[in-house]
This record gives C-alpha cells, sequence and structure tokens, in this order.
C-alpha cells in the first residue's frame, strides 16, 4: 500500500476525492502558507518557536516550517497526529507533532514566539481555558493567530460551516447535536461545541491582555480569483457573482468592512500580541 499523506485520507473518506473536507484537508498546506505570509508582516518569522493547538493533519504548521519556524503541532486525535507525521515526513525541518489537550498543553510558560488556533475554539469545551493556556505559553510581545466559525454570520445560520444544514449554528449543543446524529444522521461524533462572535473572543483574550484586532479573510483574494477555494456553498455562490459584476477596489472596500466580517463572512480571523511584561 502506497502510504503517503494524500492516500491515507482518501481511505478515511472512501475514496471521495470530490468530498469537500478531503478537498479542504487537502488544501491546509496553501491555506497555512497564506497564513504565515499575514502573520511575517508583523513579525520575521525564520527561526521562530511556533505551537499550533489543534494543528489536524499538519498543513498550517507545515507551511509555518516551510517559512524557517521551528514549529510544533499539537491534537487531541491520535489518528491526525499520526497523519500529520506522514505528511510532514519530507519537510526540512519538519514540525514535532504530539497527542495532546489544548485545555493543558503541558509545556512551560513563556517559550513560543507564535501561537496559532486555526479551527479551533468552537471545537473545545472552554475558550477561556484555552486563552489561558495560549497566554500561559507565548512570550511577551509574541502574536497569536485566532480563526473560528462566526455564529453572527447569516451565511453559517443559512447553512452551518461543518455539516452544511440550516440554522443549527445557533441551537443549544444538545439539540443541534441530536439533530445532526439522530434526524440528519450526518455523522456518529458531533464535534462542535459552539460557534462564537467576534465580540466575546476578543473580550477573553484582551482580559489576558493579548490584544486581538479582527482582519480580513487571509485568502480573500485568491477565493475572488478562484471561487472554488470558498467551502462555505452560498459564500462559493456570492463570490461567483462578485467575481463577474464588482470590480476589484469595491470588493476590497467591502469584505475590509467590520460590518462584512462580523456579520455576513463565515469565519473570524483575529490577530493580536501579548502586551504583558514577563522575564525571559
Amino acid at each position: 500500500m502506497d502510504r503517503t499523506y494524500e492516500n491515507l485520507l482518501l481511505a478515511d473518506y472512501h475514496g471521495e476525492k470530490d468530498n469537500y473536507v478531503v478537498k479542504y484537508r487537502l488544501d491546509a498546506v496553501n491555506r497555512g502558507m497564506s497564513v504565515a505570509r499575514l502573520v511575517g508582516t508583523y513579525t520575521t518569522l525564520k527561526g521562530k518557536r511556533v505551537l499550533e493547538i489543534g494543528c489536524g493533519d499538519g498543513g498550517i504548521s507545515i507551511a509555518f516550517a516551510k517559512h524557517g519556524c521551528e514549529v510544533y503541532g499539537l491534537d487531541y486525535e491520535p489518528h491526525a497526529i499520526s497523519l500529520a507525521r506522514v505528511r510532514a515526513r519530507d519537510v526540512p525541518q519538519a514540525p514535532k507533532f504530539y497527542v495532546g489537550d489544548a485545555h493543558d498543553l503541558g509545556v512551560r510558560d513563556n517559550i513560543f514566539d507564535i501561537v496559532i488556533c486555526n479551527d479551533l475554539l468552537e471545537h473545545v469545551r472552554s475558550v477561556k481555558r484555552i486563552a489561558k493556556q495560549v497566554f500561559r505559553v507565548l512570550k511577551s510581545e509574541g502574536l497569536v493567530f485566532l480563526s473560528f466559525s462566526n455564529i453572527c454570520s447569516f451565511l453559517n445560520f443559512i447553512s452551518d460551516p461543518h455539516h452544511h444544514l440550516f440554522g443549527i449554528s445557533i441551537l443549544p449543543r444538545s439539540l443541534a447535536e441530536f439533530y445532526v446524529t439522530k434526524i440528519r444522521c450526518k455523522t456518529m461524533h458531533y464535534g462542535v461545541e459552539k460557534l462564537l462572535s467576534y465580540w466575546r473572543v476578543q473580550r477573553i483574550f484582551n482580559d489576558l491582555s493579548i490584544d486581538l484586532e479582527l482582519i480580513p479573510d487571509v485568502r480573500w483574494k485568491e477565493k475572488l480569483e478562484n471561487p472554488e477555494l470558498v467551502v462555505n456553498t452560498i459564500a462559493r455562490r456570492a463570490f461567483r457573482l462578485l467575481k463577474k459584476i464588482v470590480r476589484l477596489e469595491t470588493i476590497k472596500l467591502l469584505i475590509m468592512s467590520k460590518t462584512y466580517l462580523c456579520f455576513v463572512h463565515p469565519t473570524i480571523y483575529m490577530i493580536g500580541k501579548n502586551k504583558s511584561v514577563r522575564q525571559a
């Protein structure tokens, strides 16, 4: 058996190359390169020590490693870590992947220059505990990058970002889990805790002296050029339409507005700096 990452991933999905989850995971390194380029506008990347919490099968961690970072990736799922190690085995200065709990990282204080939490916060039991762990391991003036599903987006209400069902993004977790697993039979395991708003996450991290700012979609230019990169079905159709009828500069003003980012875009992106003063 050819034990390449792609073949192992496809085996998990019965060879369904057109499955949107498969496409999303295969594209993770490209997404990670976009994130790395963005973070690179705030700090020099080469030589920085990076932690990705909830690294999945490692795409974003690999992207940062390719930019010369010393990268550590943590995930709760052993199978995801196994896939990440296979995916990274030919990468120079490959990330170090390990199984662990985001609520208790098990590493020393004040040791990372950059912490990445991509598509993580809506899947954890306590965002406050995650924020405290990020603050604990992040150096003074260190950077944190966050992305998470936006509960205030009407696009996520029309078609939720995980199972593409109407209305479940605002349901109590127990009711959403019952509907997804028992009524619609989309999955046996419902891994979403709660979608979040920009304001709630900003408040939690700001209370810890991590000054977060809202930023546009890290791949908005790519998505305008190729709308097929957009996972949300409704958003993908909107990007196709915008590409046909609206000038690029007009679109740029729209998609960088706080109203659009907070109430329309399916994903919130934030970046921030640890403003606390610590001993080296």
